[in-house]
């Protein structure tokens, strides 16, 4: 049974191919520009965030906690 490709995964298993029969051949493969990730996140920053955001109440969590607790004692 025949699989339907994306047009995207298509190209990327022609392009594969191409660089493999240049690989076979000896000529030299270029190495691909990666793109730049314009929303990276600094991990680190955002840790040093976190552990100094955990003595704060979190507003939406307590009072979802307390719901549930005002719930159980009726």
């Amino acid at each position: 049974m025949a699989q339907m490709v994306s047009a995207e995964r298509a190209a990327a298993l022609r392009n594969k191919c191409l660089s493999l029969a240049q690989k076979r051949s000896g000529k030299p493969i270029a190495a691909k520009a990666r793109p730049k990730g314009e929303n990276v996140v600094d991990l680190m920053d955002a840790l040093k965030r976190n552990i100094a955001n955990k003595g704060r109440s979190r507003t939406r969590g307590n009072a979802a906690a307390n719901q549930r607790e005002a719930r159980c004692e009726s």
